[in-house]
C-alpha cells in the first residue's frame, strides 16, 4: 500500500503516513487522520482500537488527503494526488483520481514517464493553475 499525505488542521505543511477515518456511518462526526508510517503496518492499523493507539497521529483537513502514485517523476519526485505536475511538453496537470484511473493519464493519454517534475499542489500553490 502506498502512503498518503494531508495537511493537519491548523497547520500549513503536509504530514505523511497511513490514512484513517472514523466511522463513516455518522457523516457529521467523521474525522480524518494521517498516522506516521514509522513502524506501523496496514495490519497494525486495522487491529488498532482507536486512533490514539498510535503515538504519531494527526487530524487532517479531508480535502487535502492524497495517496502516493506507484511511479515517480523523471527527477525522482514522489507524485501524490493533488500535485501539480509539469509534463515534458511544458503543460501543467493536476493529478486526480477518477473512476478509471489517475487523471491526466486516462483522459489525456499522458505517459507517466513523461512527468518531468512536481511544481506544487492544489492545496499549497493553487495560483500555479490560474488561467490554465
Amino acid at each position: 500500500m502506498k502512503p498518503y499525505r494531508a495537511i493537519p488542521i491548523g497547520k500549513k505543511e503536509f504530514v505523511y503516513g497511513w490514512y484513517q477515518r472514523t466511522d463513516p456511518s455518522t457523516p457529521d462526526k467523521v474525522k480524518h487522520y494521517i498516522i506516521d508510517c514509522c513502524g506501523v503496518t496496514g495490519t497494525a492499523l486495522a487491529l488498532a482500537h482507536t486512533i490514539s493507539d498510535f503515538p504519531g497521529y494527526h487530524e487532517v483537513i479531508p480535502e487535502t488527503v492524497g495517496q502516493q502514485l506507484s511511479f515517480d517523476a523523471q527527477n525522482g519526485d514522489k507524485i501524490y494526488e493533488g500535485d501539480i505536475a509539469e509534463h515534458s511538453c511544458g503543460t501543467l496537470y493536476i493529478i486526480e483520481q477518477t473512476k478509471v484511473g489517475w487523471n491526466p493519464f486516462d483522459e489525456h493519454c499522458v505517459k507517466p514517464h513523461r512527468i518531468m517534475r512536481i511544481i506544487g499542489t492544489i492545496h499549497t500553490t493553487p495560483e500555479l493553475m490560474e488561467g490554465k
